[in-house]
C-alpha cells in the first residue's frame, strides 16, 4: 500500500507540471502500445491496420510507391509478444544511414512514436548528430534541445560546441543564458561543467571579448572548477589570445595543476606578442624543472623567439634537438624553421632545409613565400622568379603575398614583361587586390614601355630579363584604372607615385586626376596645391598654374 501510495504521488508530481501535456502523453503512447499489439506478422496482412514502421508494411505497398530506399536507422525487431521495440540509435548507426535532414527527422518521428524520445541518451544523440554532423542543421539542433525535457549538460555542451564552430560564435553566450536560466528554474543535477567554460573560454579568445571572459571566470570560481585542468588550460589560452599577458602568468605561476598544453599556452603567447625573451625564460623553467618533454607545439614557439631575437646559434641548436628527439616535422614547425633561418641572414641553410621538406610541406604557399621573399631581400631576384616558376611546375597556388614579392623582384630586375604576365595572372586567378599588390603593380605599370617578350616567353629553362630604364614610357592610364578598380581606396603614397610619373611624362590630363585624389583624400595639405601649379608652369599652362595659385590663396 505503502509502496502504491508512493507511486502516485510521483506520478502526481509528474502530472501538476502540466497535466494537459502529460495526459496527452499518456494517451498516445498506450494507443501506440496498444496499436502495435494488433499487428501481428501473419503471413496476409490487412495493410491499413498496420503501423507504418512495421517490417512487412513496405511489402505490401504498391511498387509504383515503395521508396527507393528504407532506412531502418533504429535496429527495429520484434519480440514475442509483437511489441514494436526501437533500439537506441546509436551515432555510428545515424553517420551511416542518415544522409540528410529528411533521414534524421524521420528518426526522431519514430523516437516520438516509441516513446524514445524520453530517453535522454537516445535524444542527446540525436541531437549531437544533428548538431555536429556535416549534413546536419543547427537550428534544427537548438530546437531539439529546446523541446527535450530535462537535457542534460551533454546535450548543452554540444550545441554550444557547434556554436562556437559556426558562423555566428557569439551566439554561444546566449544559449549559455539559456542555460543558466533552466538551471535557476529547473534546478536538479544540470549546471555548466568543465567542458562547457573551456567551449565559453575558446569563444571569448576568438572573438577577443575580454568583459566576457572575465564574467565567465567569474562563473568559474562560483561553481569551483578553477581547479580543473582543462578549464585551467582554457583560461590561460583566452588571457594570452587578449594580450593579458601579465594576468595569464599569474594564473600559470598559481596554479597547482599544469601540463604541456598550459607551457605551450604561455610560451606562444609571449611569442604572439614579440616578447621571445620572456618565451625562452618559460622554456627554461620548464626544462629545469622537468616537468614535461617539449613537443612540436613548444618548438614552435621557441624557434619563432629565436627568429625575433635574431639568435641564429640558438636556432640552430633548437633544430638538431628537434632531429635528435625526432619530433615530427610537420609543415608549422618546417614553417618556423625557415622562416627563422631566412630572417637571420642563413640562406645557405634556409635553402638546404628548403630542399629537405617532404612532399605535404611543399604544397603550402608558406614556405614558397618564405624563400621567394628571401631572395628578394637579398637583392637576388632572378633566383626569386625561378623559384616561383618551379612553384608553378608543382601546381602550388600562389596568393598575395607571393605575387607582391616577384612583383618586387621584378622591379629590381627591370624584368617588367614579367611583371605584367603576373598582373595578368592576377586578374585570370581572380586574387584579392589590395593596396599593397596593386601599389606593386602600379610601379611597374610605371617603369614599362611596350617591345618586351611576350608572356609565353617569360618563363624558359635560362630565365633572362630584359633592362628598361625607370619611367621611360609607361602605361598611365591603366595604372589609373587599376588603382580606381581596387576593393580597398589606394593612400596618398600610391596617389603621390602615380602623380611624380604623369608630371615625368608630361600627361596633364592624368596628372589633374592624381592630384584630384590626393587633395580627396587630405583636403587641407597646400604642398599639393603647390605640386599641382609647378606640373602647369613646366607645361607652359601659365593660366592654370595661376588659377591654382589664386585657389591656395583663398584656402589660406
Amino acid at each position: 500500500m505503502g509502496g502504491g501510495e508512493v507511486g502516485r504521488t510521483s506520478s502526481n508530481l509528474w502530472l501538476a507540471q502540466d497535466p494537459s501535456k502529460r495526459w496527452a502523453e499518456i494517451f498516445f503512447l498506450l494507443y501506440t502500445r496498444k496499436f502495435h499489439q494488433r499487428c501481428s506478422p501473419k503471413p496476409f496482412l490487412d495493410s491499413s491496420k498496420l503501423s507504418p514502421f512495421h517490417p512487412h508494411t513496405l511489402s505490401l505497398l504498391p511498387k509504383r510507391n515503395k521508396p527507393k530506399k528504407h532506412y531502418d536507422v533504429t535496429a527495429r525487431t520484434w519480440n514475442t509478444t509483437h511489441r514494436f521495440v526501437l533500439a537506441n540509435p546509436t551515432l555510428s548507426i545515424l553517420e551511416t544511414k542518415c544522409k540528410s535532414m529528411v533521414h534524421l527527422k524521420q528518426v526522431q518521428s519514430q523516437m516520438i512514436v516509441t516513446g524514445l524520445c524520453l530517453d535522454r541518451l537516445a535524444y542527446s544523440r540525436l541531437i549531437a548528430f544533428s548538431a555536429l554532423s556535416p549534413m546536419g542543421d543547427l537550428n534544427y539542433s537548438k530546437r531539439l534541445l529546446f523541446a527535450m525535457q530535462n537535457p542534460n549538460a551533454f546535450s548543452w555542451n554540444i550545441v554550444i560546441r557547434a556554436i562556437c564552430d559556426g558562423q555566428n560564435p557569439s551566439e554561444a553566450f546566449l544559449l549559455y543564458k539559456e542555460m543558466l536560466a533552466v538551471v535557476s528554474v529547473n534546478g536538479g543535477s544540470l549546471r555548466p561543467d568543465n567542458y562547457t567554460f573551456p567551449l565559453l573560454f575558446k569563444t571569448c579568445a576568438k572573438l577577443l571579448f575580454s568583459r566576457m571572459g572575465y564574467e565567465i571566470l567569474g562563473h568559474v570560481l562560483k561553481m569551483n572548477y578553477d581547479g580543473d585542468i582543462f578549464v585551467h588550460n582554457a583560461l590561460i589560452h583566452f588571457l594570452v589570445s587578449c594580450g593579458e599577458l601579465q594576468a595569464a602568468n599569474k594564473v600559470f605561476e598559481e596554479s597547482c595543476v599544469r601540463d604541456l598544453v598550459s607551457w605551450n599556452s604561455l610560451i606562444n603567447g609571449y611569442t604572439r606578442s614579440g616578447r621571445g625573451n620572456e618565451a625562452l625564460r618559460i622554456y627554461r623553467e620548464m626544462q629545469m624543472g622537468g616537468y614535461v618533454d617539449p613537443d612540436e607545439v613548444t618548438m614552435i614557439g621557441v624557434v619563432t623567439a629565436c627568429t625575433q631575437l635574431e639568435d641564429l646559434k640558438l636556432g640552430r641548436e633548437f633544430h638538431w634537438y628537434i632531429r635528435e628527439r625526432g619530433l615530427n616535422m610537420n609543415v608549422p614547425l618546417a614553417n618556423a624553421l625557415l622562416d627563422m633561418y631566412v630572417k637571420c641572414g642563413d640562406l645557405e641553410e634556409a635553402n638546404e632545409l628548403f630542399e629537405r621538406m617532404e612532399e605535404k610541406t611543399m604544397k603550402d604557399v608558406v614556405p614558397w613565400n618564405a624563400m621567394i621573399s628571401a631572395y628578394v631581400q637579398a637583392g637576388r631576384g632572378k633566383e626569386a622568379l625561378s623559384l616561383f616558376h618551379e612553384m608553378q611546375a608543382m601546381k602550388v597556388e600562389p596568393d598575395e603575398v607571393t605575387m607582391v614579392s616577384c612583383l618586387s623582384a621584378c622591379a629590381k630586375l627591370g624584368a617588367l614583361d614579367v611583371g605584367i604576365w603576373i598582373h595578368h595572372y592576377i586578374e585570370k586567378h581572380n586574387l584579392l587586390l589590395n593596396v599593397v599588390l596593386g601599389t606593386a603593380l602600379v610601379d611597374i605599370m610605371l617603369s614599362w614601355r611596350p617591345g618586351g617578350r611576350g608572356p609565353e616567353d617569360i618563363f624558359s629553362d635560362e630565365l633572362q630579363v630584359q633592362h628598361f630604364p625607370p619611367n621611360q614610357a609607361g602605361l598611365l592610364k591603366e595604372a589609373i584604372e587599376l588603382l580606381e578598380s581596387m576593393p580597398m581606396k589606394a593612400d596618398a603614397v600610391v596617389w603621390g607615385a602615380m602623380f611624380f610619373a604623369c608630371r615625368i611624362h608630361k600627361n596633364i590630363e592624368l596628372g589633374e586626376k592624381a592630384a584630384m585624389k590626393l587633395l580627396d583624400l587630405d583636403p587641407d595639405d597646400s604642398g599639393i596645391y603647390v605640386l599641382l601649379a609647378n606640373m602647369y608652369v613646366e607645361a607652359n599652362m601659365w593660366d592654370k598654374a595661376g588659377e591654382v595659385r589664386k585657389m591656395m590663396r583663398r584656402e589660406e
